[in-house]
């Protein structure tokens, strides 16, 4: 079996980390199942900002940090503009309320996940599942 942990980072304002998504952040890094074979960011500030404390957390810190752009959301600024309509701290049903059409198509590709969240991607002899994450 393999696995793929996906995670979405914790709170932002802009492109960095608040002091509540750095707590946040290290609160996920102590529920860790190290190790990992790779860190894998999509090169926002505020993914990689997560990641080095999730790396840290794992006791990882000479697994290099990758950047896969192709991994970022290719409406990044519709989702913005979603939820800075919907309210700051919107949760997605918020933003689904502004954008119904975006939160459908995003969703058809990966639930949707709050802050944190994460899914566990499991291939297990070429079928493929996905869990929730604490």
């Amino acid at each position: 079996m393999r696995y793929v942990e996906l995670r979405r980072h914790t709170e932002n304002d802009g492109d960095r980390l608040t002091p509540r998504g750095v707590a946040d952040a290290e609160a996920i890094g102590g529920r860790l199942r190290p190790p990992y074979a790779a860190f894998v960011s999509t090169g926002a500030v505020r993914c990689t900002e997560v990641l080095e404390i999730l790396r840290a957390a794992a006791d990882q810190d000479g697994v290099p940090i990758v950047e896969a752009v192709g991994l970022r959301s290719m409406v990044e600024d519709r989702w913005r503009d979603a939820v800075k309509a919907a309210g700051k701290g919107a949760d997605v049903e918020a933003v689904r309320d502004v954008d119904p059409d975006l939160v459908e198509r995003e969703s058809s590709l990966l639930p949707p996940l709050g802050k944190g969240q994460g899914v566990l991607l499991i291939e297990d002899s070429g079928t493929f599942r996905l869990e929730p994450l604490a």
